[in-house]
């Protein structure tokens, strides 16, 4: 059975504020003499639970996206300080898998077999220690390359 528009505005609603049903059923539009007895009984609908646990995830999903966006933003700014930029780009190597906890760094060793394995999280723990710009100046890619460079061909000898 389709939800009513009230029961759909409860659950997005309730998902929205944080779990409170009878705030939820006062913004779904529920009279507020009822919706401390109304809320609580919506949350007894299964279907209702399913619209509410449907949006928690629509909701995470959005905050996810928006947050990739973010640290991609900042790792690519000329403007952003470089341990922001080295830290929003070790967040997004760790979230696509690239690398992990000292257990999968040990686990891509070993299936390595003795082929070189580049330790990124010691390469980009290593980049946090560049200077940070004067004065709240934007540190140029040509200052920063050579320590960068001289870095990374030590790391991968």
């Amino acid at each position: 059975m389709a939800l009513t528009d009230l029961q759909e505005q409860f659950a997005v609603a309730y998902a929205t504020n944080g779990g409170n049903a009878t705030h939820a059923a006062i913004e779904a539009g529920y009279s507020a003499e009822n919706a401390r007895t109304l809320g609580p009984r919506q949350m007894r609908n299964p279907e209702v639970i399913d619209r509410i646990l449907d949006e928690l995830h629509r909701q995470r999903a959005r905050a996810g996206a928006v947050g990739l966006s973010v640290l991609i933003e900042v790792a690519q700014s000329k403007v952003a300080a470089p341990a922001a930029r080295v830290s929003a780009a070790r967040t997004l190597v760790e979230h696509a898998g690239l690398i992990g906890t000292a257990r999968d760094a040990d686990e891509v060793r070993k299936l390595a077999a003795g082929g070189r394995v580049v330790d990124y999280l010691r390469v980009l723990e290593a980049l946090q220690g560049l200077p940070s710009p004067a004065n709240d100046q934007a540190t140029s890619d040509d200052q920063v390359a050579p320590e960068v460079n001289a870095f990374l061909r030590e790391a991968l000898a």
